[in-house]
């Protein structure tokens, strides 16, 4: 499945508020999307379900990282390393030491 640009409706502003968002894998009612407004760019990686499709949801359904939104999405039923959901919950700076870049 190419990644396609959807929307949905920002229930933290104004009625009618929507924004775009990016899916790039979708499986088992569980859309995993980027998006840059909205809980973005702190938080641009999303968990959204297909039962919802009106909605963004709340902030603990936007993550850091997609490996974080993926693992916390109930679609990775394998194991992780130890510590990393704690890891999951730094900053990339916290992280990795540095800004990222954008784009890059």
């Amino acid at each position: 499945m190419p990644p396609r640009v959807e929307e949905r409706e920002w229930d933290y502003g104004w009625a009618g508020q929507r924004y775009a968002y990016w899916v790039v894998a979708e499986a088992r009612g569980i859309v995993l999307v980027y998006a840059e407004e909205g809980f973005g760019p702190e938080f641009p990686w999303g968990v959204l379900f297909t039962g919802n499709p009106e909605s963004l949801g709340n902030d603990a359904q936007w993550n850091w990282y997609l490996e974080e939104a993926f693992v916390r999405s109930g679609l990775w039923t394998g194991s992780t390393k130890p510590g990393m959901e704690e890891a999951y919950h730094l900053s990339p700076e916290q992280r990795f030491g540095r800004t990222p870049k954008r784009g890059a």
